[in-house]
């Protein structure tokens, strides 16, 4: 008689749904009992706890352990106790199936009607996954009506960390630290960056409500929250007003929006000066920089399981950097950059206005205020003249002086400046393949075109 060595896969979403029938434990022993019933020799068992198998970029490092176990060779069928364990998207599934078929490992679930060895049989499983996948859709769909009309009658966020300056419930403002959010909201009007404020508060030993050390993030996310002024968001929307007690004034709490909002950001660099701007052009995914096989820089569109994108497309970093350093190099040549350093307090007329009408009267969408944003911020000269106010680039440089000194910028300027002219640049396939770096696969994108 021969053994038929079988390996178990259970999966769970959530960590804490412990006494369900989808529990780990419960699936696992379902799965011996499937296994005993037919007298197959249970080979390996493999699970992922508190991890979806629908949401894309979830990395479940049983499910790819299963994989590699199925790659190496000796299991003949792979047991789950129900498909969408498995898997809910097809992509995945596509994945599985291939690693099966050059394997010759069959698939069978414990609760479901299938069996792989005949067409019939795999038709049934493309069918079920088909629907678990449109199961977990409507699912989200649903959770996010509720949670939307939850917020809509101004009912607070459930779980999660409570809200420095608030009760768990927002009910109540906690004075002691309401006024260091306030002491910060005036320290920012009157021309202090957060990140000096977060470093002065970790050096008087103030942290935050779960007990951390104030970082210049968390600090500018609290200031910028709709409930310092008492409002419910829900997905960065204003839903509903007036709905707990307020920590800011809504004039300060706009002003405070507008100086953050309008600040040019010293970021820390990134490991790439073109992380962002350039996209594929099969699949417009963003590339990312990485490392080729033969430890050469490169810029490529990542598949799976790091990426969304379809991974066929890569460029080399130090020739499409210095490329597109060279074009807009050559705009600031042509055309003498304004700088006009803004106020603190009143950055621009415009988006003072905007700001405005958005956060403190109401009058406007989030999808209005960004789409009117967008246009203020859209037009060429608008944008040099917002960029050219980054701290790292030298009060009143002209074009010409910036393109002179551009290696003795630091990379965030550099970047910002890219950023300036450049919306995006489009890498094309490369149409002779290892004939070296070629320019035309480059299509530029500019502000304003």
């Amino acid at each position: 008689m021969r053994w038929v060595r079988a390996v178990i896969y259970a999966r769970v979403s959530r960590a804490a749904d412990r006494s369900s029938e989808t529990s780990t434990p419960r699936q696992i022993a379902n799965c011996r009992s499937y296994l005993s019933s037919r007298e197959w020799d249970e080979h390996a068992v493999f699970r992922d706890v508190d991890r979806s198998a629908y949401r894309s970029g979830v990395l479940r490092p049983g499910f790819e352990a299963m994989l590699a176990e199925l790659t190496r060779g000796g299991v003949d069928v792979l047991v789950v106790w129900k498909l969408d364990r498995l898997t809910r998207r097809s992509r995945d599934f596509e994945r599985v199936w291939s690693v099966c078929e050059d394997h010759r490992v069959a698939l069978a679930s414990v609760t479901e009607p299938v069996d792989t060895t005949t067409p019939i049989g795999l038709a049934i499983v493309r069918v079920l996954l088909t629907f678990a996948s449109v199961e977990s859709t409507v699912k989200g769909e649903r959770l996010a009506a509720r949670f939307r009309e939850k917020a809509t009658r101004g009912l607070p966020h459930e779980g999660g960390v409570r809200p420095f300056g608030h009760s768990r419930d927002r009910s109540e403002v906690i004075e002691g630290e309401a006024v260091l959010l306030r002491e910060a909201a005036q320290r920012i009007i009157h021309g202090e960056g957060v990140v000096a404020i977060a470093r002065d508060f970790r050096a008087r030993g103030v942290v935050g409500s779960c007990g951390v050390p104030w970082t210049h993030t968390g600090m500018r996310s609290s200031l910028l929250s709709a409930r310092m002024v008492g409002d419910r968001s829900y997905r960065g929307d204003v839903v509903a007003r007036d709905c707990f007690p307020a920590i800011l004034d809504r004039n300060t709490h706009e002003l405070v929006r507008h100086i953050l909002d309008d600040t040019p950001k010293r970021a820390r660099p990134s490991r790439s000066l073109l992380q962002g701007l350039l996209r594929c052009g099969l699949c417009g995914q963003h590339l990312t920089a990485a490392m080729s096989s033969k430890k050469s820089l490169i810029y490529k569109c990542a598949g799976s399981p790091y990426g969304q994108g379809c991974d066929r497309i890569s460029i080399s970093r130090p020739l499409v950097e210095d490329l597109l350093v060279r074009a807009v190099r050559d705009r600031l040549r042509r055309r003498s950059m304004r700088r006009q350093r803004a106020e603190p307090s009143d950055p621009t007329g415009r988006l003072r206005e905007l700001n405005r009408a958005y956060f403190v009267a109401g009058a406007l969408s989030r999808a209005e205020f960004y789409a009117t944003r967008q246009t203020l911020l859209s037009d060429d000269d608008d944008r040099a003249d917002r960029w050219n106010i980054h701290p790292d680039i030298p009060p009143g440089a002209s074009g010409r002086e910036l393109d002179r000194r551009w290696d003795e910028l630091t990379r965030s300027a550099q970047r910002a400046l890219l950023e300036a002219f450049l919306d995006r640049a489009v890498v094309a396939p490369a149409p002779v393949r290892g004939g070296g770096f070629q320019p035309e696969r480059v299509h530029l994108h500019w502000h304003g075109t």
